[in-house]
């Protein structure tokens, strides 16, 4: 799908709250976690912008990384992607 960055915070009460850059566009991740599994919406965050793709985040959490997949699609499902990503804590953070 090309280079890209994610970018997610997960609160302690397990809120995640995020952002997605590159390929797929500018997105945002709203969703939740618990002990094991994180699961989140994508929106984009303009969803005029070409391709405006919206989907999910689905994966597990081990306390120090995310491995995660993501599933989208455009707005009439004509172009889909999926990619499976490792997210860690970033220093400091």
């Amino acid at each position: 799908m090309g280079e890209g960055r994610v970018e997610l915070t997960i609160g302690e009460d397990g809120l995640v709250q995020g952002s997605a850059q590159g390929s797929l566009g500018a997105l945002v991740a709203r969703g939740m976690v618990d002990e094991t599994t994180v699961r989140a919406g994508l929106s984009p965050r303009d969803p005029l912008a070409e391709p405006a793709m919206s989907g999910l985040l689905l994966g597990a959490f081990d306390g120090t990384k995310l491995t995660v997949e993501i599933r989208v699609s455009s707005e009439n499902g004509a172009l889909a992607r999926v990619a499976k990503l490792e997210l860690r804590r970033t220093a400091g953070r």
